[in-house]
């Protein structure tokens, strides 16, 4: 929760950013309210306020640069050029793609604010020293071969699927579909500048929306970072156009028909304020995310340093996965990524599966069913399990035997069936049994496994789960055992054999020198 707490207050300078900026721009206090309520109630900053990420903070510093430079140029003192020297560093170390932005600043001053040149280049020179680090971690990345885990460029999205995003937030495919509406709103505003002489203000904002909106589309033909997020800082632009525009018009309106004017405010604060907020409130929209505590403890539990864990591909191009996974897992078990570029997945499993004590895959996204396939082609699945809240985990072994994955050998015999050993893995919903069979074993019996418990108070009956199926002639032989309904509880693990024609009758099991076992060998005990 503190790490969370972090970037939410720190967005929360946007709010009064907004009100200043919106009054400085426009001359109008009712515009810079809106505009603060308009980021106070923001989906988009309220989603990414609860991440223990940078966006929400590199959205606040960006927009308190961009109030400070207007300041700047306006007032020409040496305090509002420190200070904006300030806001600009910490936003640039914070993410570097306000780089973009400060290339905004730039054309403004040199386009509309000439007086101010020299003082903002006096700026650009001392921020170019406080930037020599940031300059060669620029240099660094750029010569990693990173490339990125979102997708490629497509133009045609920052219309259809950033705006959208920006002003309503992620929440359905009805906001989703907004587009058309944003841009009525943005032209509004536009429209309203232009008419009453403020062009240098209409020009700034809209050079505030689309050179960064150009600038990362040209940098997504390169890295695979075309996602909204990397384009949050141009938000401000967005909603002080829009907050012009819906004050403006609203004015025009009222002077002629009042009752119609504030019943289309209601009508506008109702659709596009409180239904975008109920929508990300009831909906996946909110910061459930992934349990990643969940899986690490499952994945604890079960997985060894000579497994592998096999995860689903954010991105083909590249077989980046979610950065998350890795803070997490802190399992000596390697991590492998399909499909990956050059990598043919099917030849992976096969060598995996012969490299591997077992193989733990995580199916997600779009990219799962083609890596399932191949699994289930080229080895056996030994469980499908859920971990945590909204995960699955299916372990998967070679189809040929290795030794070292009996945990408990056992030589025991009943009739022409030999088992050699067994291993049990247990989670909190499922208890799977693996018994290993003498080659050439045989039997027209079915075998059970028996979770025997304590007596049952109110039934007087022993608490139990139970298995069972004919041996398989795999290498393998998997029982599962539901444990949703089992009470917490010590038990035992006991296997038999029985013939279906007549379950009663109980085959005996006989160790190496011929003595007798029992109708029933006790494996192992376990607790729930």
């Amino acid at each position: 929760i503190a790490m969370r707490l972090l970037p939410a207050l720190l967005n929360l300078i946007g709010v009064p950013v907004m009100f200043n900026l919106g009054r400085r721009l426009y001359r109008d206090d009712h515009v810079g309210y809106v505009a603060a309520l308009f980021w106070a109630i923001n989906p988009y900053q309220i989603w990414h306020s609860q991440d223990v990420r940078n966006y929400a903070i590199w959205s606040a510093l960006s927009v308190l640069a961009m109030w400070l430079l207007v300041h700047a140029v306006e007032k020409k003192r040496r305090i509002d050029w420190l200070l904006y020297i300030v806001a600009e560093c910490a936003a640039l170390y914070i993410f570097f793609f306000q780089i973009f932005f400060v290339l905004v600043g730039a054309l403004y001053v040199y386009q509309w604010r000439r007086k101010a040149w020299r003082g903002w280049l006096l700026s650009m020179i001392v921020l170019g020293v406080l930037l020599i680090p940031w300059f060669g971690q620029a240099w660094a990345l750029a010569h990693s071969g990173y490339k990125g885990t979102a997708g490629g460029a497509n133009p045609a999205e920052l219309i259809t699927r950033f705006l959208p995003a920006l002003v309503f937030g992620e929440t359905s495919p009805i906001f989703a579909k907004l587009w058309n509406l944003v841009l009525i709103f943005f032209g509004v505003g536009v429209f309203f500048l232009w008419r009453r002489g403020r062009q240098s203000t209409a020009r700034f904002l809209s050079l505030y929306v689309c050179l960064p909106a150009l600038l990362l589309t040209l940098a997504a033909t390169r890295m695979n970072v075309f996602l909204p997020r990397y384009l949050i800082a141009a938000a401000p632009a967005l909603l002080l156009m829009i907050a012009y525009g819906l004050v403006s018009l609203h004015r025009w309106v009222s002077y002629e028909q009042p009752r119609i004017a504030w019943s289309g405010v209601a009508f506008l604060a109702a659709f596009c304020v409180v239904l975008p907020l109920l929508t990300y409130w009831h909906s996946d929209y909110r910061k459930t995310g992934t349990d990643w505590f969940g899986l690490r403890d499952y994945l604890t539990t079960h997985v060894r340093s000579d497994d592998l864990v096999l995860l689903t591909t954010l991105d083909p191009n590249t077989g980046n996965v979610d950065p998350s996974f890795n803070y997490y897992f802190r399992n000596p078990a390697d991590a492998y990524s399909l499909p990956r570029p050059n990598v043919d997945t099917a030849d992976y499993i096969r060598r995996a599966a012969q490299r591997y004590r077992a193989i733990w895959f995580i199916p997600s996204g779009d990219y799962a069913r083609p890596i399932d396939l191949a699994l289930r082609e080229n080895t056996q699945l030994i469980s499908d399990q859920g971990a945590g809240e909204n995960l699955i985990v299916r372990e998967y072994r070679a189809r040929e035997l290795k030794p070292t994955e009996i945990d408990h050998p056992l030589a025991i015999r009943s009739g022409d069936l030999a088992l050699r050993g067994y291993s049990i893995e247990q989670s909190a919903a499922q208890l799977t049994v693996i018994l290993f069979w003498q080659p050439g074993s045989t039997t027209t019996d079915k075998v059970f496994i028996h979770l025997i418990g304590a007596i049952n108070p109110a039934t007087g009956s022993p608490l139990w789960a139970q298995d069972d199926h004919p041996p398989l002639p795999a290498a393998r032989d998997v029982y599962t055992l539901n444990l949703t309904d089992v009470p917490p509880g010590s038990y035992a693990v006991q296997i038999g054999l029985y013939d279906p024609a007549n379950p009663s009758q109980r085959r005996t099991w006989f160790n190496q020198t011929a003595e007798q076992v029992g109708e029933s060998v006790t494996l192992s005990a376990v607790s729930k």
